[in-house]
């Protein structure tokens, strides 16, 4: 698939990264459950999903580097949310999600 930073489409962005928040909180789970550790689970996807921004961006001539690195940043949050569901930790939870909201609306906002 292509890269996209999506300029010009918040709608387009905003499902591209929520589907990157996703793929990190899911990969961090399955990691979590085979390791019987949730901390290994989201190290462990935060690393996975680095990797894969890494050779995406040098396998893509048209990849930029804070499209690979916002993209990275969305699957590392989901990562971390996997680990705040894992441990029931509800505040830093409701904390993570806002922060992620608010990334949300300001990429949006630069789109529009």
């Amino acid at each position: 698939m292509t890269p996209s930073s999506y300029a010009h489409n918040w709608y387009g962005w905003i499902t591209n990264e929520m589907s990157h928040v996703i793929v990190g909180l899911i990969l961090a789970y399955i990691i979590a459950e085979i390791l019987s550790d949730p901390r290994d689970g989201m190290f462990s996807a935060m690393f996975i999903t680095a990797s894969w921004e890494v050779i995406d961006y040098l396998t893509h001539a048209n990849a930029t580097v804070l499209d690979k690195l916002t993209d990275a940043l969305f699957m590392a949050s989901g990562a971390a949310l996997g680990y705040l569901l894992w441990k029931h930790l509800n505040r830093p939870l409701a904390i993570a999600v806002c922060m992620i909201c608010a990334a949300f609306w300001i990429g949006i906002w630069t789109r529009l």
